[in-house]
């Protein structure tokens, strides 16, 4: 069914919607509760599960993939027009010539191929089609309202929307972000996130604690989550955006707080519904976004100039020396994302430091940057020379 904006349709707590990349972490949800029943070993090679897996991938570990680490190549760079295949062999077929980007927990890459390969590798494992057993896993829990996405929620992607298993007699829906929720299925599942942060165990891990790189530097992304520092724990976000859907979920673990913002909007408006999402959670729980934090009252002419030299521009910065190894394939834009700005179609009106945590290193730094449009905060983290490893707005 197609979702057309501004037609005034009002909104129960039984509608669905599409949350595309922001469902990501369902992915690794299913992913995690195999791996607490043994089923899989977080750090095992994928080819482990996928015997027939590109040779040049199958090193990488499944715990690489949910946090988008394994330096694997993104495979929507190299569609050229075409559809992409339908079937587990055909993606394979057309995509394993393309070279890994990096070695495993090198840097960090928002890939979809780590999340195609997650959902081949759960229903391999499991012996039944990514929707059904994520189904399964969902109604074991008591969760309604929540299911991988069907053809009324969210229109066919290229072809079919969905991947045949390895013979091509099975449908299986891809893993990289194709889950729906209703209002009512998005409040339960919030809880439900909350309530696993408050566990120990292999599902937490997976999902709130972010891997180190192997330079030690810490990331910020974890199973399918960004997790940044704030105050005594951590904020929890990820927004998805594709096909006139926009969403975005936004969690204060040490407050127990939370939204989750589902929109048929289109993805020119995903900014809009990040900064929506967090006026929403700050307005019922005060205190529980960046929104209000204030300026740190240390200037640092130095590493604000980097940030908008490496972040901000109107003109992709030719200077690779302003990032450490574990941002610099994506400056290189070999394989990856190119490196993105920040500031095109907006004014940049007013920058601010509102947070640092400074430890031998790295500086972390959160910005406030108020544009034409709105106001977004930036994380960004630096080696004690003053390169750029990490930054990423929210």
């Amino acid at each position: 069914m197609e979702r057309v904006a501004g037609t005034s349709r009002a909104v129960s707590g039984e509608r669905w919607f599409q949350a595309a990349s922001a469902g990501k972490h369902v992915t690794s949800w299913a992913v995690g509760g195999l791996a607490e029943e043994g089923r899989i070993d977080l750090s095992a090679p994928i080819e482990s599960y996928l015997p027939d897996v590109p040779n040049a991938w199958g090193s990488r570990s499944v715990r690489s993939l949910a946090t988008h680490t394994s330096g694997l190549p993104e495979y929507l760079l190299y569609q050229e027009g075409e559809a992409v295949p339908e079937t587990r062999s055909g993606f394979f077929q057309t995509y394993r010539d393309l070279p890994v980007v990096v070695g495993e927990g090198a840097s960090w890459n928002y890939v979809n191929t780590n999340y195609i390969l997650l959902g081949f590798l759960i229903a391999e494992v499991t012996g039944s089609p990514f929707a059904d057993h994520v189904g399964e896993r969902l109604r074991g829990e008591g969760l309604a309202g929540i299911r991988v996405a069907s053809p009324d929620t969210v229109r066919a992607r290229n072809a079919t929307g969905k991947w045949a298993s390895s013979t091509g007699s099975v449908d299986a829906v891809i893993g990289d972000g194709d889950i729906a929720f209703t209002p009512l299925g998005a409040a339960a599942w919030l809880e439900y996130l909350l309530a696993l942060h408050g566990r120990d165990g292999v599902m937490r891990d997976l999902l709130f604690a972010p891997p180190a790189f192997r330079s030690g530097r810490p990331s910020f992304y974890a199973g399918g989550l960004f997790v940044e520092p704030f105050g005594d724990d951590a904020v929890i976000h990820h927004a998805g955006h594709y096909d006139g859907w926009t969403a975005m979920l936004y969690l204060n673990a040490g407050l127990g707080a939370g939204a989750f913002v589902l929109t048929d909007q289109a993805p020119r408006h995903t900014r809009n519904v990040r900064a929506a999402t967090q006026h929403l959670l700050e307005a019922l729980c005060p205190g529980s976004t960046a929104l209000h934090q204030h300026p740190v009252g240390r200037v640092n002419p130095e590493l604000d100039g980097i940030v908008r030299r490496g972040l901000i521009w109107e003109a992709p910065p030719s200077d690779g020396s302003l990032f450490a190894e574990e941002m610099r394939p994506t400056f290189d834009g070999i394989g990856v994302r190119d490196l993105f700005s920040l500031a095109p179609g907006r004014e940049l009106r007013d920058m601010v430091c509102i947070w640092e945590r400074r430890s031998p290193s790295v500086i972390l730094r959160r910005y406030r940057l108020r544009w034409s449009t709105g106001v977004e905060h930036l994380l960004t983290g630096f080696t004690p020379d003053g390169r750029l490893f990490w930054g990423w707005p929210c």
